[in-house]
């Protein structure tokens, strides 16, 4: 008995390869939530879904705000429909600074000088 291959030529397979690479499909868009009282940024949330090829997160950080709760992000347009770009938002600037900062929510302070130092917090805040 003899087993003949199913394909004799790669291209079906180039062609296939090709088509899986380019299949569009919807992605998760991720955004950090913004909070003015504590001029801090939380960890990355799915917020919307997109559609498309791929979604980077090369592009410059941008604010949005989804039902009144602002967000930075760094992944690239198209925003999810249920966000609106807030540039001109009165707290961006903060949401920017803090995430570029990194001043992450929750995370322990800093010892002043003087204060403490090299001596671990007593409570971290594990989520």
């Amino acid at each position: 008995m003899q087993i003949r291959p199913l394909l004799k030529s790669p291209a079906p397979m180039a062609i296939f390869f090709v088509m899986a690479c380019t299949s569009a499909g919807p992605l998760v868009y991720t955004a950090q939530p913004y909070s003015p009282d504590g001029g801090c940024v939380g960890d990355y949330v799915p917020v919307g879904v997109v559609d498309g090829t791929s979604l980077s997160a090369t592009c410059a950080p941008m604010c949005m705000t989804i039902n009144g709760q602002l967000y930075v992000s760094t992944a690239c347009p198209p925003l999810p429909p249920e966000a609106v770009a807030a540039p001109d938002s009165p707290e961006c600037a903060g949401a920017l600074s803090a995430a570029e900062a990194g001043l992450f929510c929750g995370e322990p302070a800093a010892p002043e000088a003087g204060e403490g130092e090299g001596a671990a917090p007593d409570v971290w805040n594990d989520p």
